[in-house]
């Protein structure tokens, strides 16, 4: 008689890479692999800064089931690099051959951190539709869109006061990053839900 070999179940994998040049958004990259980490997931996470290879990457996305990404907002826009190193896998299937792309099974969410200091929220959304954009040509299915103010070093401290966040030179906080926990949680718990906060996490 045949002895059945168990199979051992293998660990989700969530590859988290993200953009951050003064570490707001490492803080929330963080939040979101503790999260996973505490869900049982297998995490890697990558710093994607200016210099980095985008063209040979360390990791492949076809490994992973949950694809986390993030940035920083520059006038309304995620900075190049994190785009790229996205991009270069399309652009290697080719935009023809790949034809009409069906996001899914495997699910992904999108993060940034934002000053916000004429129209708060609202700055946020451009350089988070973006991201599920590149996502979902990678054909993981977006279902969350995270946003969080954050600390813009370059502006005076004079004016900030004025701005829309004003204290965004202490942001992202505690209930900030509390914010985004349970909104990672929600969607752990019930991944068929869309979760697309623009507003409500994007607010102070």
């Amino acid at each position: 008689m045949k002895r059945r070999i168990k199979k051992k179940n293998r660990s989700k994998r969530c590859l988290i890479i993200y953009t951050s040049y003064t570490g707001n958004t490492e803080k929330v990259a963080n939040t979101i692999r503790d999260v996973f980490t505490k869900y049982g997931w297998t995490c890697d996470c990558f710093n994607i800064k200016q210099g980095f290879d985008v063209e040979n990457p360390p990791f492949d996305f076809e490994g992973y089931d949950f694809l986390c990404v993030g940035s920083l907002v520059i006038w309304g826009l995620p900075p190049d690099e994190i785009l790229e190193v996205m991009r270069i896998v399309s652009r290697r299937a080719g935009w023809v051959a790949y034809g009409k792309v069906v996001p899914g099974p495997k699910l992904g969410l999108a993060f940034v951190t934002y000053a916000g200091a004429h129209l708060g929220p609202k700055e946020a959304i451009p350089a988070l539709k973006l991201l599920e954009l590149e996502m979902e040509h990678l054909k993981f299915k977006c279902v969350g869109l995270l946003s969080a103010p954050g600390r813009y070093i370059r502006a005076s401290p004079h004016h900030t006061p004025t701005w829309y966040h004003g204290d965004h030179m202490v942001r992202p906080n505690k209930e900030d990053i509390n914010r985004i926990a349970k909104a990672v949680r929600d969607i752990l718990d019930n991944p068929n839900a869309v979760v697309v906060p623009l507003e409500s996490h994007a607010s102070s």
